[in-house]
């Protein structure tokens, strides 16, 4: 997990998928890239007195809120052969004049993200 002072967590693990979270506006987070539900909405809720935010996937019968732009956008890049095919065990972030993310996984295959 790569996490900033005032910016957003980026998590990623076995289920291949890499997500950006917004902690103060979880409506605002999305998968970068990977294998999960094709939309998924975003909700900040207390567990046992401690907020957390849930990731909750999209059904077509499901009713509420819709997943914002930043998902819809990112639903594009999910499931193609440019995310990782195995569990993500690292991420690196690299600064500079763009800043980019840097993901390596189980297979060998490290990729850089904009």
């Amino acid at each position: 997990m790569l996490s900033s002072a005032a910016g957003p967590l980026i998590s990623a693990g076995t289920d291949r998928c890499i997500r950006l979270w917004e902690p103060l506006r979880p409506e605002q987070s999305y998968i970068i890239c990977g294998t999960s539900p094709a939309q998924a909405i975003y909700r900040k809720r207390l567990f046992q007195g401690v907020p957390v935010i849930d990731e909750v996937p999209c059904v077509a019968e499901q009713e509420g809120p819709q997943p914002d732009a930043p998902t819809r956008r990112m639903a594009a890049v999910r499931g193609m052969s440019l995310c990782h095919q195995d569990a993500i065990t690292a991420l690196h972030e690299v600064g500079g004049g763009e800043r980019l993310l840097v993901s390596a996984a189980r297979d060998g295959v490290v990729s850089v993200w904009r």
